[in-house]
């Protein structure tokens, strides 16, 4: 509709995986994601249980621990598997159209919302995506900041029970190795 009419179809927050790690790539403010994932092994783990365990999942830490760049590697393990998936980058908009269009037949998805507390309306977006009719079995990957973590998580529990994935700092080694293989650096 878009390239014919000039009529958006959606509000361009909803991505799949490929081109959700482009467009977050193209920003050139935040490490890069499309590059070779490292030394979360055990976070990665910990993150797929907790999706197959719960409805939502929330990983927590730091800016710049590497939350984003785990979420995306496990989208596209779900990617392969059974589910439609989809990443959220939230440009401000209401998220209520792009639901109905992308979630549009009952089966499996899984949606990554990529800084959960910048999403605008969050407590109806998840209330509308947890209200599908019977057939549709939707799990939920967000990431959170530690400093809005609390209001997040506030809100998801008011519909939800949830796993919590904390993400903690890389060890030098695993620094430097990622610096080496991913960057060039040393």
């Amino acid at each position: 509709a878009k390239t014919e009419l000039g009529v958006s179809i959606d509000t361009d927050q909803f991505f799949e995986v490929k081109d959700f790690v482009n467009a977050c790539d193209a920003n050139g403010m935040n490490a890069p994601i499309k590059c070779e994932f490292l030394h979360r092994t055990k976070e990665m783990d910990a993150v797929c249980k907790s999706i197959a365990d719960n409805v939502i999942t929330v990983l927590t830490g730091p800016s710049g621990i590497g939350k984003t760049r785990l979420a995306v590697e496990v989208c596209c393990r779900y990617d392969r598997e059974k589910y439609k998936v989809y990443c959220v980058r939230s440009n401000g908009n209401s998220l209520y159209e792009d639901i109905r269009y992308y979630v549009d037949s009952p089966g499996n998805y899984l949606i990554f919302f990529d800084d959960a507390n910048t999403v605008f309306s969050l407590e109806c977006v998840i209330n509308a995506l947890l209200k599908l009719p019977q057939g549709y079995q939707v799990k939920i990957l967000i990431t959170v900041r530690d400093y809005a973590k609390e209001r997040v998580i506030n809100t998801i529990s008011k519909y939800s029970e949830y796993g919590n994935v904390e993400i903690g700092p890389f060890e030098e080694k695993e620094v430097k190795d990622i610096l080496r293989t991913d960057l060039g650096i040393l």
